[in-house]
């Protein structure tokens, strides 16, 4: 993934580092809004962090600060490859769970935490061998990988689960498939229903639209297309509004 990074340390403060792709930015307030998208990380400016031109050349050109770019470049390549997820079958459906009230997958037990999903689910024991779970503990999420549409469904409606006799809130959503993109559409109107958004994006009108979903209360939409482009406008009824790729980022502390 190529991406860029600015990384600054004062003293004893901590600073940020951001690794970004290509594409528009969904602001943080956005991501808290919405249920159903996986956020991954806010925005920080990059001039803020990399200061005024004057700073930067008063600075001395000490050992330390000529190592700060190789230990940055580091950092992002150990934070991408955590993050980095095990190659599941790219023809199954996948379903994203993110546990709540401090349920850490990591200490509890990758497989503990799968069977208790399982269960919550309703699968029965002699399908569970064809689905396969993946912990994330770097985002703290279980990934499914199921080729089964009804079990899908049985997934993405659990709220709960029950590990060694607790209970935790989970959300469970699917994720986009692997050939295809997201685009960011702005000004769509509150009052529009999720239902009329997919009715009005997912059209022949736009055939690379697979569908949409609003972000929170906003104005913003997310459209995900199929293909490695998003088109540069989509028509919503008969108006064209502009695209705009979907740009995530991973901030880390150092």
């Amino acid at each position: 993934m190529e991406g860029s990074a600015a990384a600054l340390t004062h003293g004893s403060q901590v600073s940020q580092m951001c690794v970004q792709v290509e594409g528009e930015e969904i602001t943080p307030e956005e991501f808290r809004r919405s249920p159903g998208w996986l956020h991954i990380g806010g925005h920080t400016s990059r001039t803020r962090l990399q200061g005024t031109q004057g700073e930067s050349t008063s600075r001395a050109d000490t050992p330390s600060s000529r190592q700060k770019p190789k230990f940055n470049k580091n950092v992002r390549s150990a934070v991408i490859r955590a993050a980095r997820m095990p190659a599941m079958p790219v023809e199954e459906i996948k379903i994203v769970v993110r546990p709540r009230d401090g349920l850490d997958i990591f200490k509890a037990g990758g497989a503990c935490v799968a069977n208790a999903i399982m269960a919550a689910a309703g699968i029965e024991t002699a399908d569970r061998a064809e689905d396969m779970a993946c912990p994330n503990t770097q985002q703290n999420i279980m990934v499914l990988s199921t080729p089964s549409e009804e079990r899908v469904e049985k997934y993405a409606r659990i709220q709960a689960i029950n590990v060694r006799g607790k209970i935790y809130e989970v959300r469970a959503y699917g994720t986009i498939a692997h050939d295809t993109v997201k685009g960011v559409i702005r000004g769509i109107a509150l009052e529009d229903s999720e239902a009329e958004i997919m009715q009005q994006i997912v059209t022949k009108y736009n055939p690379l639209a697979a569908g949409a979903k609003r972000i929170g209360n906003t104005t913003t939409v997310i459209g995900v297309f199929n293909g490695v482009k998003v088109p540069k406008y989509v028509r919503y009824g008969s108006t064209l509004y502009p695209c705009s790729l979907y740009r995530k980022q991973i901030e880390v502390c150092k």
